[in-house]
């Protein structure tokens, strides 16, 4: 009877590893991490970690590619002495090494201390945009932001 008890109990066990580690390492899970790591670094000024988050195949609806959204980080970084990241309602669809993230944004920018700027998000608002995200040998990698308004860009 301790053997049968036994053996449940390490077959149990074995189960329990294997759905956790299902669970755990599942592709939403690491593209979820990857907005979080990218916002993170954003608002931490760290432009190296933001651009890890980036394919170097970048390339948006807007034109911008790799190198653009760098130069762009690095001059808002300069610019501004503070960043927020506000994402809401994440929504992900996963299609083998594509997947495309939909969730409502707000960036805003503080210049001189008190000066505020809505670098996306009008009126204070979150707006929808769109990440595309591949699959690469290591990670998932943003290939493209969608949704974002330049010819608004309120700074």
């Amino acid at each position: 009877m301790q053997t049968r008890t036994r053996h449940a109990v390490i077959i149990g066990f074995i189960a329990v590893v294997a759905l956790v580690w299902f669970f755990w390492d599942s592709p939403e899970r690491a593209i979820r991490a990857v907005l979080a790591e990218g916002a993170s670094a954003i608002e931490a000024k760290d432009l190296g970690a933001a651009m890890s988050q980036v394919s170097r195949q970048y390339l948006d609806e807007n034109g911008l590619n790799y190198l653009a959204v760098r130069r762009v980080l690095g001059w808002a970084f300069n610019r501004f002495q503070q960043l927020e990241v506000r994402m809401y309602d994440v929504r992900i669809d996963i299609n083998d090494e594509r997947a495309t993230a939909t969730a409502m944004l707000k960036v805003v920018l503080t210049a001189n201390g008190r000066e505020r700027h809505s670098l996306v998000g009008a009126s204070g608002l979150p707006e929808p945009v769109t990440f595309i995200l591949a699959k690469e040998p290591l990670a998932w990698k943003v290939v493209s932001v969608n949704g974002i308004d330049i010819s608004r860009v309120q700074y």
